[in-house]
């Protein structure tokens, strides 16, 4: 039996060069084919009319609030105030959401003016040789000092803290004398209130000699809660604490020597 001389022939098929090309050529984004960039523009166009319709209807509702304009506008603007509610607006329009509150600009002019006139004060108050008297109302921390608003005297009463300050006030202080009110109405205008500040709870000094709020035990009363003078005092190298120089406060022990100006111990 003679073997078979047959031959088995396989097609292999070939592949498409241009339909390889094709497939290997990048994709067009949807963003850069001609029919949207022009669905964009028409988009843009119309939001830019609705917004510039919206901005003149807004300027013609300001300039009729403001009312009719000057004879001397047309040297140079006489009236701000649409400027101003414009200011507003789009601040009301940016604040959306935050939480915050704009300021409208003649409250802010109003403050700069306090404040310029609370300079004022402290100035004539220094040429006059006058320091402003505060009573404190809670701690402070000022000139390096932490100032108790209360202490306790030789006879063992708890009365008010008093300062000579002749500088800018805080919330802490209540004015005494004159000079302090007018300093001190000054700074609460530039501060935004001109209202009184709310007392806080009663004060009181502990048996450890530790100020607290709250109300004393029955055992005590706490003296007045005025102080005892009102009169107006000189000025004498700044912050001045008056009980602190008060005769049987603190004995004096000299540690460094003579030279040196003696240690302070509580009596």
């Amino acid at each position: 039996m003679q073997p078979s001389t047959e031959r088995h022939t396989t097609f292999v098929p070939l592949k498409d060069e241009g339909a390889q090309q094709q497939s290997d050529a990048p994709t067009a984004s949807v963003t850069d084919t001609p029919e949207f960039r022009k669905a964009l523009a028409e988009a843009t166009a119309e939001a830019l009319a609705n917004m510039r319709d919206g901005l003149l209807a807004e300027f013609a509702r300001m300039r009729e609030e403001a009312g009719p304009e000057s004879s001397s506008s047309h040297s140079g603007p006489a009236d701000t105030n649409w400027m101003q509610a414009l200011a507003m607006s789009i601040a009301d329009i940016s604040h959306q959401g935050t939480g915050r509150k704009p300021v409208a600009p003649q409250v802010i002019k109003a403050r700069e003016d306090a404040r310029e006139l609370m300079f004022q004060r402290i100035a004539e108050a220094r040429r006059n040789g006058i320091v402003p008297t505060y009573q404190l109302r809670n701690k402070i921390y000022i000139d390096e000092q932490l100032i108790e608003p209360m202490f306790t005297t030789a006879d063992h009463v708890a009365r008010p803290t008093v300062i000579d300050y002749p500088g800018v006030p805080n919330e802490a202080m209540k004015p005494v004398n004159e000079v302090a009110d007018g300093i001190y109405s000054a700074f609460m205008a530039s501060i935004g209130t001109s209202e009184k500040v709310i007392e806080d709870s009663p004060l009181y000094v502990t048996t450890g000699g530790v100020v607290v709020h709250g109300r004393p035990p029955a055992r005590r009363s706490n003296g007045p809660a005025e102080p005892q003078s009102v009169g107006n005092g000189q000025i004498d190298g700044g912050l001045r604490v008056k009980h602190r120089d008060a005769p049987g406060q603190f004995v004096e022990t000299n540690i460094l020597g003579t030279v040196a100006r003696p240690a302070r111990q509580t009596a």
